[in-house]
């Protein structure tokens, strides 16, 4: 277990996350990096739109200072 937010978010690459962001939007998708300011980089990335099917974008780029929060899939 991670003590740090950044160690966790280091840890979890190459899994599934969710991220929240500030303008309301939610993305589903691969974490591929994270840097030391909370940037991500996702690949095979879905746009969650509220009471709408996912839509598939690819790979993206989230700023950290857009995030609100990050859902990590927990350990086995």
């Amino acid at each position: 277990m991670a003590d740090k937010p950044l160690e966790a978010l280091k840890n979890a690459e190459g899994s599934l996350v969710i991220v929240s962001m500030r303008s309301g939007l939610e993305v589903r998708g691969k974490l591929i990096t994270c840097d030391d300011y909370m940037n991500l980089s996702l690949e095979d990335a879905e746009l969650l739109p509220a009471g709408a099917p996912p839509k598939k974008i690819g790979a993206t780029h989230v700023k950290g200072d857009n995030l609100v929060f990050v859902v990590l899939r927990p350990s086995a």
